[in-house]
């Protein structure tokens, strides 16, 4: 398939399984667990002679995927430890020949994927190992002056005798040609993580990986200087808002991506109410299981998936083939996901009475709770419609609503269903004022955000007149919660100035602060705020981290 088909294909596809499965499996701590116990090479190296997992069944795993509602599915071709979970001619440090095991699982699982319908990809670690003497083990890690030694610093310890650019050349080139030669058409090639790569070298592996397989996709965590086909945000996050490139957001069901022993498992719930939040800012969701040393996916990963299959199967629709719906608001009831002619609103929190939604410019058929297919009764005046719903017991339910003369939804920002007005920074105007500003939007959040030079502003329209807390969006999760505090700020909106200091005064609840800058009462009309820095706290190197600005109706 054409690359352009392939990265339709996995728009519209979704959600896919992710499986961390090594050597690390044996000792039950995760998959990082010779970093974090510092296990010597040749020690780790033994446990390959451990490794037999008997039980694994490739069918089984693929139809587990295809019954939980999974359209593909990426597994670890060779994880940091640097051993291949494939049989490859580079190193003999793999699970064909080092392994009482002697058979090749990513081959297993191709020939399932295929007799099921699904597609598959492979995870490669390309520049992070602690095996291979070259492989580099500095990492920039989160702002300018942080560098993290990531790497096997207690075997290697000489930096000078490690090259990056021999390790790439005499291990990762041939192996990801093997991974593109050996195993049919691949769906990605999911690289993590950049660390210090050269775009060249970047692109030296991109090029092989089009060369080889034209229809094979690349992800953003092979370089973060070069061209990629979809965006992979860090572990677990989701952007602030939707995205104007292709992006999926890996995240694991467990403390940890490969087996632990005795995990704690997110709910299924939990995890579906993930799929509509990364369904109704539009991307794709790549959710993780870790099997054992035997082979099995673990009894408590089942019981949840399976919550989410059965989910998958009534209210399917609203995921698969959708695009974020594009209204310039979140629905305080949950999320609205669009395809063709219907909008799909996935209630992921506790309403009663009427749900609403604001911006219609058609008008609406009829409205159906998917599943049971019951109509409800609703009504819709001006851009605003309204739907009679009880959801008291907070399950996660869908309501399609079809336009039978086509669907158009209003354009700009205006208020959502509440009335209050959100402003993200995916939706501003980044004015870059100092002549060496690196300032951009990352996920929905500004980044290298350094000079008070540089500001942001927004255009939007209220219908009504009606009053106000202005409120500053603040990023509080930072790399790793690293938070600089202290930053001055001012808010310039219809001839009036506000000012907002970040302190941690204003509680943190799911990594963001809503920090008050105070009252204020509009007309209905167009308006323009600024944002404005007035004083950059540096302490931290991390800038400021904006998600956007929320005028909340009182």
């Amino acid at each position: 398939m054409e690359r352009n088909e392939n990265l339709k294909w996995w728009k519209e596809s979704k959600l896919g399984l992710f499986i961390h499965w090594g050597l690390y499996s044996i000792l039950g701590q995760g998959e990082w667990v010779m970093y974090t116990r510092r296990i010597p090479v040749g020690e780790y190296e033994k446990l390959a002679s451990r490794f037999n997992p008997e039980k694994f069944n490739a069918d089984e795993w693929v139809k587990f995927a295809k019954e939980n509602g999974m359209k593909y599915i990426i597994i670890t071709a060779k994880h940091h430890d640097g051993f291949s979970m494939f049989h490859t001619e580079v190193s003999p440090y793999n699970i064909v020949d080092a392994t009482p095991f002697g058979r090749d699982p990513l081959a297993e699982l191709a020939k399932a994927c295929r007799r099921e319908g699904l597609k598959l990809g492979f995870y490669y670690s390309h520049v992070r190992e602690w095996c291979h003497p070259k492989a580099a083990s500095f990492e920039k890690k989160g702002r300018g002056d942080l560098y993290g030694n990531y790497g096997n610093f207690w075997d290697y310890p000489n930096e000078n005798k490690k090259d990056l650019q021999t390790y790439i050349d005499e291990f990762d080139m041939p192996q990801i040609k093997e991974l593109l030669t050996q195993y049919g058409d691949v769906l990605t090639i999911w690289f993590d993580t950049p660390s210090q790569i050269s775009p060249n070298q970047g692109m030296q592996i991109r090029r092989l990986v089009y060369e080889t397989q034209d229809g094979c996709l690349v992800n953003s965590r092979l370089s973060e200087e070069i061209e990629t086909d979809y965006m992979t945000m860090a572990d677990d996050a989701i952007p602030a808002s939707g995205l104007d490139i292709p992006w999926e957001t890996p995240m694991t069901t467990h403390n940890g991506w490969g087996y632990v022993e005795g995990a704690d498992y997110k709910g299924g719930e939990e995890t579906i109410r993930k799929i509509a939040e990364v369904a109704g800012k539009g991307g794709n969701l790549l959710i993780n299981v870790g099997p054992d040393a035997k082979g099995l996916i673990p009894d408590e990963a089942k019981k949840e998936f399976c919550k989410i299959g059965n989910w998958l199967k009534v209210n399917g629709e609203a995921v698969y083939g959708t695009v974020a719906a594009g209204f310039p608001y979140k629905p305080q009831w949950g999320y609205v996901t669009r395809k063709g002619n219907s909008l799909y609103l996935i209630i992921t929190e506790q309403a009663e009475g009427t749900i609403a939604l604001t911006g219609l410019e058609s008008r609406a058929g009829k409205c159906v709770l998917t599943g049971n297919e019951k109509e409800l009764s609703f009504r819709q005046a001006g851009d605003r419609l309204e739907i009679d719903w009880n959801n008291a017991d907070n399950t996660v339910r869908v309501i399609q609503v079809t336009f039978p003369d086509g669907l158009q939804i209003r354009q700009g920002i205006y208020a959502g269903e509440d009335g209050s007005v959100e402003l993200t920074t995916q939706a501003a105007c980044l004015h870059k004022e100092y002549p060496y500003s690196q300032m951009e939007i990352k996920g929905g959040i500004t980044e290298l955000w350094w000079n008070e030079q540089d500001y942001m502003s927004w255009k939007f329209d209220t219908q009504e007149q009606a009053e106000y807390e202005l409120k500053l969006v603040w990023d509080a999760k930072g790399f790793w919660g690293i938070e600089d505090l202290g930053h001055e700020l001012k808010i310039r909106l219809d001839g009036k100035e506000y000012r907002v200091t970040v302190t941690d005064a204003s509680p943190e609840a799911d990594g963001i602060r809503y920090i008050s800058a105070g009252l204020l009462a509009l007309k209905p009309g167009c308006h323009e705020l600024y944002l404005i820095p007035e004083h950059i706290v540096m302490k931290q190197l991390m800038g400021l981290r904006v998600r956007g600005m929320r005028l909340e109706k009182i």
